[in-house]
């Protein structure tokens, strides 16, 4: 999503818990403004999104910890990261829409 809207002349900052680019040596990327944050706190979500004209949403969780499967984030995880004990899919992908 950031790759595509910063090709197409978009000023995009994209907010992760890393703040870090995934692919450094991609062009499109570099033209990002990466932000480290934690999605799950509306104040912060506020602070980085308050004079934006629009937000995408892309906070996910493929398994989480009710699934008994969280492990298998390191494999299916673009940062390879495990959830902590609060990532349930309600937490992690319902509730950070909200804040958004």
């Amino acid at each position: 999503v950031c790759e595509r809207l910063a090709r197409r002349g978009h000023a995009v900052t994209a907010v992760s818990r890393r703040g870090i680019n995934p692919r450094p040596e991609d062009p499109d990327l570099q033209k990002v403004t990466w932000v480290s944050g934690d999605a799950t706190d509306p104040a912060v979500v506020k602070k980085i999104i308050n004079d934006s004209d629009a937000a995408v949403h892309a906070v996910g969780l493929l398994f989480d910890v009710d699934s008994g499967l969280a492990n298998y984030n390191t494999i299916v995880s673009g940062s390879g990261s495990l959830p902590g004990e609060e990532s349930t899919y309600d937490n992690i992908t319902r509730k950070t829409m909200f804040n958004v």
